[in-house]
């Protein structure tokens, strides 16, 4: 599975021509690249969604250099703006690229080892996206029937293993690349064909599901459907997510009451599933409930379940990193200390509220969930007014920071307010941010209080907070 390393990240590396043992070298120059935000971004491991986003940083000529050592082929985003390229990277790659940063899918150009298959993947987003690509499928699935639709889907599938198959002709692609392609192309039709049942009742505000006609759910039953060796496919995996709710539909399973639901697909899973794909579904959910659940108790139950059964080591270690991660930050545990700048333009460290205790905020001004939570925000200061020694600190991860301020001042929130851009990086990680809205309680002792205190909407969190307070350093 990916486990990548980054090695080195510098732009001085772009006049360095070595590739690191077992990894790939990414450099080039980006034209017009002043005021765009310039990054890279690749899945590190799935199952904990541990995405590592990476700040291109050009030198004043536009050109920079990234270099990574990993075991397995992964794929990456380069994005600019709005624009996100698909980078397919193999051990050995040595990628140079060139384009405009404001004008990046029209003008960019792979170069040198690896070229070939990014080449082809960029004229597929130039010239397959636009004909056969997911907005003109959305808009398909509204108004074709079943059959139709399936049709439809082979069709497509068909026009993708065709343009691979005229690429071939001018330069060969591994079998790493092809196994690659393959899944994508495949699992996103089995998706879809999993995904029109539910499209339909929802536009015909059905009371249930429209039956499917015989056969239509055939391909789930052909040798070599559930393929393990296609877990490095984000497509494959998101085959085995909707065959899940498929098979929950089918046998009638019912979430018991009290029961969390990433417990219940982990039971499912394992009924549903078999192998390396069962094992590597039932560690995302236990992952998801250690890092979402609201009970963190019956969270590591799950997780000791997990690790007794037997299954793929790797998986069983990606679980129990996330239980690491998750241990560091429990009640009694030192806060991590940061410093950030304010909306002021002033310093600011966690450590400068000791003596004093802090609810914090993990959020974002385009995070619907987080802006439902601000009216209950305004109701609770207003409750606990008299709380002098109370600090509402709110850290944003918006990389807009406009639209930071301008949400702040138009919803007047009132509280000390930082903003780090993205959640993969600094502070966010500090504290295992994987959602927002993330909320803590810090203690005056400068000890994490509550992990996974109540929200601002919850009726009991006046209590938590009010508890927090009376306890001294």
């Amino acid at each position: 599975m990916k486990n990548a390393l980054l090695l080195i990240v510098l732009a001085s590396l772009a006049g360095c021509n070595t590739v690191p043992p077992s990894g790939v070298r990414l450099s080039g120059t980006l034209e017009g690249h002043e005021g765009h935000v310039l990054e890279f971004t690749y899945l590190n491991e799935f199952i904990n969604n541990d995405r590592v986003v990476l700040d291109l940083a050009p030198g004043e000529d536009g050109s920079f250099a990234l270099a990574f050592d990993f075991g397995d082929p992964l794929t990456g985003t380069l994005r600019s703006g709005r624009t996100q390229i698909t980078v397919y990277m193999e051990p050995g790659f040595d990628l140079r690229l060139k384009g405009d940063a404001g004008k990046l899918e029209e003008t960019l150009v792979f170069d040198g080892r690896g070229s070939h298959p990014n080449n082809f993947l960029l004229a597929c987003q130039r010239e397959l996206e636009p004909r056969v690509g997911d907005r003109f499928i959305a808009d398909q699935m509204r108004s074709l029937d079943p059959s139709a639709f399936a049709m439809l889907l082979d069709s497509v599938v068909t026009v993708k293993m065709n343009f691979l198959e005229t690429w071939q002709e001018s330069g060969d692609f591994s079998a790493d690349f092809v196994h690659y392609f393959e899944s994508q192309v495949l699992y996103d039709k089995y998706v879809k064909l999993l995904e029109y049942p539910a499209l339909q009742q929802r536009l015909g505000q059905l009371p249930e599901m429209p039956v499917m006609p015989y056969g239509y759910f055939d391909f789930l039953d052909e040798p070599g459907t559930f393929d393990d060796t296609r877990l490095n496919s984000p497509a494959y995996v998101g085959f085995l997510m909707g065959y899940l709710d498929y098979y929950r539909q089918m046998t009638g399973h019912v979430i018991p009451d009290g029961q969390p639901v990433n417990v219940f697909s982990y039971n499912l899973a394992g009924e549903a599933l078999e192998g390396a794909s069962r094992d590597y579904l039932q560690a995302v959910f236990v992952s998801r409930e250690l890092n979402y659940g609201d009970d963190l108790e019956a969270a590591r139950a799950l997780y000791r379940a997990y690790l007794e059964q037997g299954g793929t080591q790797a998986f069983k270690q990606a679980v129990t990193d996330a239980h690491e991660a998750i241990s560091r930050l429990d009640p009694g545990q030192p806060a991590p200390d940061f410093t950030l700048t304010d909306i002021h333009g002033e310093p600011v460290s966690l450590s400068d509220f000791r003596g004093k205790v802090v609810y914090l905020d993990f959020w974002a001004s385009w995070c619907g969930p987080c802006m439902r939570e601000m009216p209950y925000f305004r109701e609770l200061k207003v409750r606990l007014a008299e709380q002098e020694d109370l600090v509402f600190l709110y850290v944003s991860i918006d990389t807009d920071q406009q639209a930071w301020r301008n949400t702040v001042e138009r919803n007047q929130i009132t509280g000390v307010h930082l903003n780090t851009p993205g959640r993969e990086r600094g502070v966010p990680a500090l504290y295992h941010v994987k959602w927002i809205p993330s909320f803590f309680i810090i203690g005056r002792d400068g000890h994490i209080f509550d992990n996974r205190p109540p929200k601002p909407s919850d009726p009991e969190i006046d209590e938590v907070l009010l508890q927090a307070l009376a306890r001294e350093v």
